[in-house]
């Protein structure tokens, strides 16, 4: 029997591992992406790279709501949400705001932790079994507060991850300085999450695009859908400009691009951007031992063989693709204030990199089938995530497409319906 085909549209992390997985199961896998394959456009590759089990909360809290509303009126701040009377903005922050005082969240909470672990244990097989390039270390990952109250929040944080299974410990400053003396570190405490750990974003991509082309997927690079044929409940071919490309099965797994992308079909998938920006540093003096959260200040560092990687921003709402001098200059003055023994030179936004983080209204990816299209499935929805979730992910992705029924707790909270039938 001939094998089904499936067009994956969106070359970033999902949409290679779900063309991973797809091509294990004998799919015929085309991918099609507005821009390179990887592409510095996508927020695949200009990310911290961390893989993060102890990132189990849904963005969708009283915490994150309390302190995006807050940094919103904060000129400068590095979180926030760029107001506007857009109404696909206000219908999304009044999702939001439901799912923030949900009573569902332990139960998010619990789904979340489980994706993670096992999307790691993906990561893991994956690197060991197929593609040994991935960059993929298990090192462990610090979270470190400058404040007593973020310390403290940091604690009630290690003690509910032990509970569900994510191993956390506590740090004092001493203990942290003791590990890197050269750092100078200003801190009230830190805790470190053994199972976190890190890849190298642009190379892990690279590697993972290389070896599903030499299995016969075909990459079409800067090539955007404009259109869409479909008859009944069923999609035919997606439109780029004068190119038609037929499937079986049809995957939008294109950030937060996804949403516009649906919506030529008359789809609706409820996302609004997370603007983030990021820099690489060389490695020339002092180096921080582990990727590192500092909470107080949403920076995120990742050190590499030749450079560190320091990311941070968070702009609910912003579509616009310019980098502020200002926030970079923030960053910097932040990393250089808890580790000043870093020395970290000053960034400059012609060297820097932004892209938007896609972001669901309840902090949980959006990853299932349609309920117009029988044939159509979307992956996104991912905010912070994307890279830590990319297997796990492409697993159910591909799956879904196998007629694979979910995990019942999968399908509760990741099901693009739990929205509307408008997808």
């Amino acid at each position: 029997m001939k094998n089904k085909k499936a067009l994956i549209i969106g070359g970033g992390v999902i949409g290679l591992f779900t063309a991973f997985f797809l091509v294990k199961k004998g799919f015929d896998v085309t991918i099609i992406d507005d821009g390179p394959v990887p592409g510095l456009h996508s927020c695949s590759s200009g990310n911290a790279g961390m893989i993060v089990p102890s990132h189990f909360v849904p963005l969708a809290n009283k915490g994150t709501l309390k302190e995006g509303l807050f940094g919103s009126f904060t000129p400068g701040s590095a979180f926030g949400i760029n107001w506007s009377a857009d109404a696909g903005l206000i219908r999304w922050l009044a999702t939001f705001l439901r799912n923030s005082f949900s009573e569902m969240i332990p139960q998010k909470t619990e789904t979340l932790a489980a994706l993670h672990l096992e999307s790691r244990d993906l990561f893991q097989l994956i690197q060991a079994a197929d593609i040994p390039d991935l960059s993929l270390e298990l090192t462990g990952l610090f979270m470190v507060s400058s404040t007593r109250e973020s310390f403290e929040q940091g604690k009630r944080s290690a003690g509910q991850s032990n509970q569900l299974g994510i191993p956390a410990e506590i740090w004092s400053p001493e203990q942290f300085n003791a590990l890197n003396p050269d750092l100078n570190a200003k801190l009230t405490g830190a805790v470190f999450y053994p199972l976190d750990g890190k890849v190298n974003p642009l190379p892990m991509l690279q590697n993972l695009a290389s070896w599903l082309k030499a299995r016969g997927v075909t990459i079409v690079e800067n090539c955007s859908v404009t259109g869409w044929k479909a008859t009944g409940n069923q999609v035919i071919a997606a439109i780029s400009n004068d190119r038609e490309f037929e499937a079986d099965d049809f995957l939008i797994c294109a950030g937060d691009r996804s949403g516009s992308i649906a919506s030529l079909l008359g789809c609706e998938i409820p996302l609004q951007p997370g603007k983030g920006i990021s820099f690489d540093c060389p490695n020339s003096g002092p180096v921080i031992s582990h990727p590192t959260l500092l909470q107080d200040h949403h920076i995120a560092m990742t050190p590499y063989e030749n450079h560190t990687r320091i990311a941070g921003n968070f702009l609910l709402g912003n579509r616009k693709n310019e980098i502020s001098q200002d926030r970079l200059n923030r960053i910097h003055q932040s990393a250089n204030h808890v580790f000043p023994g870093l020395k970290i030179p000053q960034p400059v936004s012609e060297n820097s990199w932004a892209g938007f983080r896609p972001v669901s209204p309840d902090g949980m990816p959006i990853i299932g089938r349609s309920k117009k299209y029988s044939n159509l499935l979307t992956g996104t929805g991912h905010a912070m995530m994307g890279i830590s979730l990319g297997p796990v992910s492409g697993s159910i992705l591909s799956d879904l497409t196998a007629g694979i029924a979910l995990k019942p707790e999968y399908n509760r909270f990741l099901a693009p319906s739990r929205f509307s039938n408008s997808f």
